[in-house]
Formats: C-alpha cells, structure tokens, sequence
C-alpha cells in the first residue's frame, strides 16, 4: 500500500504571511494619512489678501486685508492704473498733476500681517482731495505678491488671485 504524502499548510506560515501583508497595508494606510495631514496644515495657514478702495467724510483710502487663516508676508506691492505701474504714490499723483495733495502711506513690504488685520496703505483726509482722486483716477489698483509660511506665494491684484511659483521683489511704494 503506497501512502499519500500530506501537503499540509504550516499554520504558523499562514499566519506569518497574514501579519506581513496587514503590515504592507498599515504602512500605505500611514503614508497616505500623513499626506493628508500634510495638506491640511499647509490649508490651516493659508493667507487670502484683498485689497480695496472707499471714499467717505473721512476721505479716500486704499487698504489690505488678510481674509484668510494664516499670516501672510508680504513681499512685494505695487500700484497698477489701466495696464500701467507706478513705483510710488508720488509718481501716480504727478502723472495726474495731483502731486500737490497731502497724503499719507504706509510702506507693508518685507512685513507680516495677521489673519483678519488689515492695513491703510495709502489715504488722504481733505474730502475735496479724496473726491478728486476718487473721480480723476477711478482704476487704482494694488498688486501685491504674498507667501504663506510654508512659501507658497500669490499675487492678488484687486479682482483675482493667482499661485505663482517665482516673484521679483519690488521696493516699497510708499514716497
């Protein structure tokens, strides 16, 4: 009589196989949640500046604002009227022969601002003076580019916000 070999399974290796393969599987599962945690702090901190113009009794002013979640360094600004730039205040003010009016500004480059702060960059405080700009120049726009903490920049230019991967520096506007 001729015996049949038995090919029995070891459970000791089916367990062994088993742990490996669930093991594999945590460590996937791991790299992915670190992913997304990853990509959740980067949204937690994510600067969102906008920029805006009002005209009341207590004058014309030009502001900023940090509507996001994070802080935003500022690093660079500049003045933009219909497709042209203005390195200063002073410089758009004499291209529309208003270079007598008193105004004042504030220089943000190279500064941090908080979520939900904002900053008057430019104004004047004569009503006749504010009305004048207001109707003489009504296309003022600021460009700013801006990074959050992790460098990753934008630049908003009053009606959109674009990622952008590279910037130039710009010197402060504010003569």
């Amino acid at each position: 009589m001729k015996l049949k070999k038995s090919h029995k399974i070891n459970p000791q290796f089916v367990i062994a196989i088993s742990a490996l393969v669930i093991s594999i599987f945590t460590v996937f599962i791991y790299i992915y949640q670190a992913r997304i945690m990853a990509k959740q702090h980067q949204d937690s901190v994510w600067p969102y500046i906008y920029s805006g113009r009002s005209l009341n009794n207590n004058g014309f002013k030009m502001t900023i604002y940090n509507k996001g979640i994070g802080p935003a360094l500022i690093k660079s600004v500049s003045i933009n009227v219909d497709g042209t730039n203005y390195n200063s205040w002073q410089s758009l003010l004499n291209q529309y022969d208003l270079d007598t009016l008193t105004f004042y500004c504030s220089n943000i480059s190279g500064t941090i601002i908080s979520p939900q702060e904002e900053h008057t960059i430019f104004g004047l405080t004569k009503s006749t003076e504010a009305l004048l700009v207001w109707n003489k120049i009504p296309n003022i726009n600021v460009d700013i580019i801006y990074c959050s903490i992790h460098d990753e920049c934008w630049n908003s230019n009053g009606s959109q916000i674009k990622k952008i991967n590279s910037y130039e520096s710009i010197n402060g506007i504010c003569k």
